[in-house]
């Protein structure tokens, strides 16, 4: 259970501070991210970013939406959906594939 202190502290907006600290604090060498470019580079530019950075963050606490990082197919994410679904999904396409008797780079294709 929370002090109020702490809910108080937890459901207050994020700063630019807060922000630029938590980016500063992942390693360089790390994978690169989904839009291909790695936590040095948003230390680099985060003179010209940091704003932009801040806003989208803020805007993620406020109502909870990733929509450009999260996409439908991706159903742990989408209220309403399971996980489960991409298992069926998978199953239903290899159920297809060995019924129609297809190439494997047609297969490719397919997913």
């Amino acid at each position: 259970m929370l002090l109020q202190e702490e809910g108080d502290v937890m459901s207050r907006p994020v700063n630019r501070e807060e922000v630029k600290e938590a980016i500063f604090d992942i390693v360089e060498d790390k994978a690169l991210g989904p839009d291909g470019f790695s936590s040095g580079f948003y230390k680099a530019a985060w003179s010209v970013i940091g704003d932009e950075i801040t806003g989208a963050v803020q805007e993620f606490f406020r109502t909870g939406l990733l929509d450009k990082i999260i996409s439908p197919s991706k159903n742990a994410f989408v209220p309403g959906r399971r996980i489960s679904t991409n298992i069926l999904l998978g199953q239903d396409i290899f159920h297809r594939y060995n019924r129609r008797n297809l190439p494997p780079r047609r297969f490719t294709l397919v997913l």
